[in-house]
């Protein structure tokens, strides 16, 4: 397994933000408000869906939302409650996204502020709007109602676009453009004994919260893991089989792209398409809507020897870039060395990205938080730091847990390992 900074950081960020998604107040599901779903009232009503991308990252991780001018994000107050901050790139100062200067941040009356029970909150900047997501329960005995608030980039004019029944749900990855939301929508209600369930792929439209069901999901282990133009990539896994296939939000088809066996290949995606690494290193790639497979020749990742492609990640995409990470496991955190490599899917050119972090003893590659237009927001620097969390009765306590520092970086800089940071000094995540 590989062990490292990283790994122990996210699995803190795992257990802070199963916090803020088990956020709820445990109860019988009649307790909740009844009112029929969305996705039910709606599910045949056509929609027209173009440009479409991916709203966070490939594997549904959410640290918070980046705007070209600012980073939004979430913090846990000791009551349970949240803060919706702000960091300002330009000043480097961190505030509560609230500009009443008397608002004391605790209750609806501030725009800021987010009550207990949301079942965690997902931030998504889009255009010129910030989406406030509560995703709702990961359990038919929670009672948390989803819904999405809209509000301008300055906290102004605040107001909740949908809502929905404490027994569905709104499962990221998260898609779309600046009409409509993409992702995954999930159901559980109990009629006596018998537990009837939907999950679907759902789209939402941000100016009225009108849901309309695309597609359904045959299981849980379906996830969208890419989007582009008028399609939304969805990989399937099944214990050691894997698909992926295409779905076309505006006529619903669904195409199988590709199968494979666990070990055989390693998939990515980028804003264009998607592709492989081969457990011999080589890669192919092909871009939407044909999805015409190229490959690159004498280009190959170099994998371990003695682990293959057990030790390749696909990490993340901007523009035409891909970024992997190899790594060469180690008896401890030290010892483990992490390799990262970037792919230009234009040209076919592979390099290695020497920008790294340093934490105890620990040499790791800096990690992308969010693409911006020219610059990449990115995790500078770590340290310990106190920081407050909820445990499994939702009560605050404190901890000791690995702190982030965030930096604006060039694209180029990155691209070609140059550590010219624009640092935040005093914010610490």
């Amino acid at each position: 397994m590989k062990m490292s900074n990283k790994w122990f950081l996210g699995l803190l960020w795992g257990v802070c933000f199963a916090a803020l998604l088990t956020g709820c107040q445990g109860g019988a599901l009649s307790e909740s408000v009844s009112h029929p779903s969305s996705a039910q009232t709606a599910v045949q009503e056509p929609v027209r869906i173009s440009d479409i991308r991916l709203l966070t990252k490939w594997n549904g991780l959410i640290s918070g939302a980046a705007g070209e001018q600012g980073f939004y994000y979430p913090k846990v107050k000791d009551d349970g409650s949240m803060l919706l901050m702000y960091l300002d790139y330009a000043t480097g100062t961190e505030t509560v996204l609230c500009a009443n200067l008397s608002c004391e941040h605790r209750d609806d009356s501030c725009p800021a502020w987010i009550s207990a029970n949301q079942g965690g909150v997902v931030p998504l900047v889009v255009g010129d709007s910030l989406f406030l997501i509560s995703r709702g329960a990961d359990s038919v005995e929670e009672i948390c109602q989803p819904k999405i608030m809209r509000m301008g980039l300055n906290g102004a004019d605040k107001t909740t676009v949908m809502a929905l029944d404490a027994s569905e749900e709104l499962l990221p990855p998260f898609a779309g453009n600046e009409d409509t939301i993409l992702c995954a929508y999930r159901s559980s209600r109990t009629d006596g004994a018998a537990l009837d369930s939907d999950y679907c792929i759902a789209a939402i439209q941000t100016k009225n919260g009108r849901m309309t069901k695309l597609a359904d999901l045959s299981e849980d282990t379906t996830t969208v893991v890419g989007a582009m133009g008028e399609q939304l990539l969805l990989q399937s896994v099944s214990g050691e089989a894997f698909s992926l296939s295409a779905l076309n939000v505006n006529t619903t088809e669904q195409t199988v792209l590709d199968t494979w066996r666990y070990g055989e290949k390693v998939l990515f995606t980028t804003k264009e398409g998607y592709g492989f690494v081969y457990a011999d290193g080589h890669i192919e790639y092909g871009k939407a809507p044909s999805f015409t497979k190229q490959e690159f020749p004498g280009v190959s990742i170099p994998l371990d020897e003695t682990i293959g492609l057990e030790s390749l990640s696909f990490v993340d995409a901007f523009d035409d870039k891909v970024i992997l990470e190899v790594f060469q496991p180690g008896s401890t955190p030290a010892q483990t060395q992490v390799n990262e490599w970037g792919l230009n899917v234009t040209d076919g050119t592979l390099r290695e990205l020497t920008l790294h972090t340093e934490f105890d003893g620990v040499t790791e590659p800096v990690e992308i938080i969010a693409p911006l237009e020219n610059r990449l927001l990115v995790i500078a620097q770590l340290s310990y730091q106190q920081v407050t969390m909820l445990d499994e009765n939702q009560m605050p306590m404190q901890m000791q847990t690995i702190a982030n520092r965030y930096a604006l970086i060039h694209k180029d800089d990155y691209w070609n390992s140059n550590a010219n940071y624009q640092m935040f000094e005093s914010v610490w995540f």
